[in-house]
C-alpha cells in the first residue's frame, strides 16, 4: 500500500470514529426532552419500535 494510500486509509478512520462519537452524543441529547414530552409510557413504546 502506498504512503498515500494508507495515509487517505487513517483519515477515514479517523472521520468515521468522530462522526460516530458525534451521533451518539447527539442521539442522548434528544433523548432527554423526547421523552419528556411524550411522558414514560411514550418514551416506553418508543423504546420497544425503535430497535426494529
Amino acid at each position: 500500500m502506498s504512503k498515500n494510500k494508507h495515509h487517505l486509509l487513517i483519515r477515514g478512520t479517523y472521520f468515521l470514529a468522530a462522526t460516530s462519537l458525534i451521533v451518539k452524543i447527539l442521539s442522548a441529547v434528544y433523548r432527554v426532552p423526547f421523552q419528556n414530552i411524550v411522558g414514560d409510557e411514550g418514551f416506553y413504546i418508543f423504546q420497544q419500535v425503535y430497535p426494529i
